[in-house]
């Protein structure tokens, strides 16, 4: 990356900070401002169709139609506000992968862009399928406890290595698109910095001594010399390489951080809080301090504090400094309701009753209100769960007294906190002495019966946060905290010292 001498990192003073997150089908970004992290002005786009390639099950994004995105968004922005930002702060999605060529300039002008369509490949999307189950059983198995799947990473490196090897010969760097944005945004030189965040996403990579697992990959073919460098978040990736829409050059740029980590930042835990986002999908996260022993060679050995062994439903991922995130990823959430509204509209539409989806919505609301301690359950796990792709939802307990409308919707927000309660057991909050829920997300936000079933079965206080709760913000913020501390912490890397909190 590009470095500057320390009289041209100027722009540590302006007023506002800029979050940007590049999502599988949408471009946010968000100006805040310093000390308040009060939203200031916000824009999204959303991305057209995937990109149709010869292999079917494939999923991928065309990367030039991501930075005309990106630079629809920024170019949107109050041009007087952009010369007052003083750091920029990259998240996104973070299992997919890109190819380029790290000679070729994308930051033009001061613009992104693809000049040429040879520089680099698409970005191949987390929904990404051409690894099949034979495949993926080919490859050797990792240490760590979190699987290889299809659209990660190093299984698309892999996948290439094996049947599209002239891919790979054509490019001499590789990321996710993020890494790939802040590349290019600080002038391209050098190598791929990659956060552990995201390098734990790809696979292969050990998240307690911080390393690829490189010597079980060098035994096959797979291209280890395309691995990025990989760092703690936050971490000062490089400086902007020339103005961006007013943006001062010289600005401050963190290292591409994984959405899920930003917007459990955003929510600023405490100890003893666990984060709780229910949207389309569901997620409840604690944040777990780590203490670090640095080695002699300045590797350092994480060693986590004793801990009730973890169930296959439960995760454990970097988060920010040196802490972990223990993650219950759930795919039923919001999406579970939108297809019970699905079916009503289906129903009532079969019987000639007139209505819109809003109302069914709303009505759901309404009738749970009036049932919330039914005697009906529902498991609304339609589309199974990660650690259970087998599983399927199921109604059971149905009696001639339950089976209201009421009955059910009530019924159907207790599942969808209970599948997260399954997955979360409670000796894990026991240890975290968990004692209140940080909860986000629209879903969440807006049904109070899901929230009462939230408080009822988790027997934590819930507070509804008041503020937005998503990635772009807590990117921004999450890199502003270097520089509100000390010089050696905004200069941190590998060899970083923690203790447990």
């Amino acid at each position: 990356m590009r470095e500057y001498p320390d009289s041209k990192k100027m722009a540590h003073g302006g007023t506002y900070l800029l979050g940007i997150d590049i999502g599988t089908s949408t471009v946010k970004a968000v100006l805040i401002e310093k000390g308040t992290f009060r939203v200031v002005q916000e824009r999204q786009k959303k991305l057209g169709p995937h990109v149709q390639v010869d292999t079917i099950s494939a999923h991928e994004r065309s990367v030039d139609e991501i930075f005309s995105c990106l630079e629809s968004c920024i170019g949107s922005f109050d041009p007087s506000l952009l010369q007052g930002v003083s750091s920029i702060g990259v998240c996104g999605q973070m299992h997919g992968s890109t190819l380029w060529k790290g000679a070729h300039p994308f930051f033009l002008e001061g613009q992104l862009r693809c000049s040429e369509a040879a520089s680099c490949t698409n970005l191949v999307t987390w929904q990404d399928g051409r690894c099949s189950p034979n495949f993926l059983a080919s490859l050797p198995q990792t240490r760590q406890a979190i699987s290889v799947s299809g659209g990660y990473g190093c299984a698309t490196l892999a996948w290439l290595q094996k049947f599209r090897p002239d891919v790979l010969w054509a490019y001499d760097r590789a990321g996710t698109i993020m890494d790939l944005v802040v590349f290019a945004l600080c002038g391209g030189i050098g190598k791929v910095t990659m956060s552990a965040q995201n390098a734990t996403s790809w696979g292969y990579f050990d998240i307690h001594r911080m390393e690829w697992e490189s010597e079980l990959l060098s035994g096959t073919d797979f291209p280890v010399h395309l691995l990025p460098e990989v760092v703690q978040a936050p971490y000062t990736a490089g400086y902007l390489q020339m103005k961006w829409h007013g943006i001062p050059e010289a600005t401050p740029i963190g290292v591409a951080m994984g959405d899920l980590q930003c917007s459990i930042y955003a929510a600023q835990p405490t100890p003893t809080d666990a984060v709780l986002n229910i949207g389309s999908a569901s997620q409840l996260a604690i944040v777990k301090p780590i203490r670090v022993h640095v080695q002699t060679s300045g590797k350092e050995d994480k060693i986590p504090p004793n801990q009730t062994p973890l169930p296959p439903s439960v995760i454990e991922v970097p988060y920010f400094n040196c802490d972990h995130l223990v993650v219950a990823a759930a795919l039923a959430g919001g999406n579970v309701i939108a297809s019970f509204v699905t079916m009503m509209y289906g129903w009532l539409d079969a019987l000639g009753v007139q209505c819109q989806e809003s109302d069914i919505y709303a009505k759901l609301i309404s009738c749970a209100e009036e049932k919330p301690d039914t005697s009906l359950r529902i498991d609304p796990t339609l589309w199974g769960e990660r650690y259970a792709p087998e599983a399927r939802g199921s109604v059971s307990n149905i009696g001639p007294d339950n089976l209201t409308l009421g009955d059910a919707s009530s019924a159907m927000f207790r599942g969808i906190v209970e599948n997260l309660r399954r997955m979360m057991p409670p000796e894990i909050f026991q240890e975290h002495q968990i004692q209140r829920l940080l909860g986000s997300g629209q879903t969440l936000q807006r049904n109070p019966v899901l929230q009462h079933h939230t408080e009822r079965v988790f027997g934590v206080p819930l507070v509804i946060s008041d503020r937005p709760v998503d990635a772009p913000l807590g990117a921004a913020m999450a890199v502003q905290s270097l520089f509100s501390s000390s010089p050696e912490k905004q200069g941190r890397n590998k060899s970083t010292v923690c203790t447990v909190l």
